[in-house]
Order: structure tokens, then C-alpha cells, then sequence
């Protein structure tokens, strides 16, 4: 699939376009969107974090820096337990942001707590970036006290993208460390959404 942008004939300010075209092929396969630019099928390209190294050996440019993407893990607070704020926040601090970003992003990428990166215009202050610091051994008491029984598990719609999956690998580790067990159920992409929000599944 690809989709064409041409330009504007009746633009007001027709020098401000740089190129008659641009075409964008929608490559799901992060592979293939690599070898597409290796292979100069494409001129560029949004890579994955872990193709970063690979590509900038071979000799290509890779603009690095913080975006508003941001992998997170969403609660559904009808779930049992999960309704409980001592129970979300345990669960956040159980949380080696840092690792998580070196284990799915190959380092590329930073710990957060809210939605902005710092620099951000709508970034807020108050929330800073350790809200909720890694202290595991605080979550599991806190976990205890809510009632919350060893081994409980957490079924989660992951969609079925290795970065994906790999963060939710890790985040299983690490929850298995304060007693939870995340129950990672991967999903087409497409259907994370309806699945998770239409159908409260997960």
C-alpha cells in the first residue's frame, strides 16, 4: 500500500513546496522498511529504536531525539484490585523505567511519568520525572496491604509488534518481583484498541 501527496497547484505560496511529490509506502514490517532504505527502494524512513546502530554502520543518517510516542501501561479499573490508587501506584513503582528503556528501545528513548518529555511546553513540573520511583520493595507492602494475593494475574492486550512485546516481556520480569503476573495476550495491532476499550477485555 502507499499513499501519494501532490502538490497544490493553487497554492498561495507555491515556492514553499520543496518537492512535485511525495509518496509514502506503508511497510508494517520493521525489517522491510529497513532494507527498503538500505536498498534505496525508499529515501527515508521511521525506524524502529534497536535499528538505530545497525543503520548508522552502514552508513546512514538517523535523527535521534524525544518524541511525544509514548509506551505505556493502561489499567482497566474495573478489574479486580485495580480500582484501588495504592494498588495502580505499587504497580508503577514496580517499574524500572530505566531498564525498560534500555530492554525494548536499545537505550533510545526516556524514563517518564507523564505524557511530555521534559523540554516540552505542556510538560508539568510538579509531576517531575520520579513521581513514582522504583522501589519494589515499597510496592509489594503496599500490595499486601491492599489485599492484593501472591501471584495475582493481570491479562494484558498486548499488540503483537516485537517492541511491544519485548516491553511487556520486561515488565512482566519486573512485576513477578512484587508478586504479579502479567498475562501478556498479543493482539493484531489494529484490534488493541476495540478490544481493550469496546469490548473491556483485558
Amino acid at each position: 500500500e502507499s499513499m501519494t501527496v501532490a502538490e497544490l497547484k493553487a497554492l498561495w505560496e507555491p515556492e514553499a513546496q520543496g518537492a512535485a511529490a511525495v509518496e509514502a509506502l506503508i511497510l508494517t514490517d520493521n525489517n522491510a522498511r529497513a532494507n527498503a532504505l538500505k536498498s534505496g527502494d525508499v529515501d527515508l524512513a521511521n525506524l524502529e529504536p534497536c535499528q538505530v546502530d545497525d543503520l548508522e554502520a552502514s552508513g546512514f543518517t538517523v535523527n535521534k531525539g524525544l518524541s511525544l510516542n509514548l509506551h505505556h501501561l493502561q489499567l482497566n479499573r474495573s478489574r479486580p484490585f485495580l480500582d484501588v490508587k495504592e494498588v495502580r501506584q505499587a504497580i508503577s513503582m514496580s517499574l524500572n523505567r530505566e531498564l525498560l528503556v534500555e530492554a525494548a528501545l536499545c537505550g533510545y528513548g526516556a524514563p517518564a511519568v507523564q505524557n511530555f518529555p521534559a523540554g516540552y511546553w505542556a510538560f508539568n513540573d510538579q509531576l517531575g520525572l520520579d513521581r513514582y520511583a522504583y522501589d519494589p520493595d515499597q510496592a509489594r507492602q503496599m500490595l499486601q496491604a491492599a489485599g492484593v494475593p501472591e501471584g495475582h494475574t493481570i491479562d494484558t492486550v498486548v499488540p503483537n509488534l516485537p517492541v511491544y512485546l519485548t516491553l511487556a516481556q520486561a515488565m512482566k520480569d519486573q512485576l513477578l518481583v512484587v508478586g504479579l503476573n502479567l498475562e501478556i495476550r498479543p493482539v493484531d495491532p489494529v484490534q488493541t484498541a476495540p478490544i481493550f476499550y469496546v469490548q473491556q477485555s483485558g
